[in-house]
């Protein structure tokens, strides 16, 4: 389960790390998908970045893939971007679902100390 997990949130984060660093190529083609195909209120939206340093970072960073999971699969399998390896499966996403539940947790209860 570890491995998985593990596995599951460095995928998420090399495709983050690729569209954030990919201003002129993967970037521009993002926000066109979501233009596209996603409600307006998901119009302009990026995978914000999981940094080591920043208190929930990984919760942000996997909430915001999961909220947009439809868009970030249909991204991933188009060849032409080069993320096909970073394509998650079924239970690799459901490992994402219940890492999101578990750190939701932990988010909260920082916010509710830190204020």
């Amino acid at each position: 389960m570890i491995t998985h997990v593990t596995r599951d949130t460095l995928q998420t984060r090399r495709i983050a790390f690729k569209m954030i660093n990919s201003p002129t190529v993967l970037l521009p083609q993002w926000h066109t998908l979501l233009e596209r195909e996603a409600p307006t209120t998901l119009h302009g939206r990026v995978l914000p970045r999981d940094v080591s340093t920043r208190w929930s970072s990984t919760y942000n960073h996997l909430a915001a893939v999961l909220e947009l999971r439809e868009y970030v699969d249909r991204f991933t399998g188009i060849r032409e971007h080069g993320l096909r390896e970073f394509e998650l499966t079924r239970e690799e996403w459901e490992c994402v679902k219940q890492l999101v539940k578990v750190l939701q947790v932990c988010s909260l209860f920082l916010i509710i100390f830190v204020s």
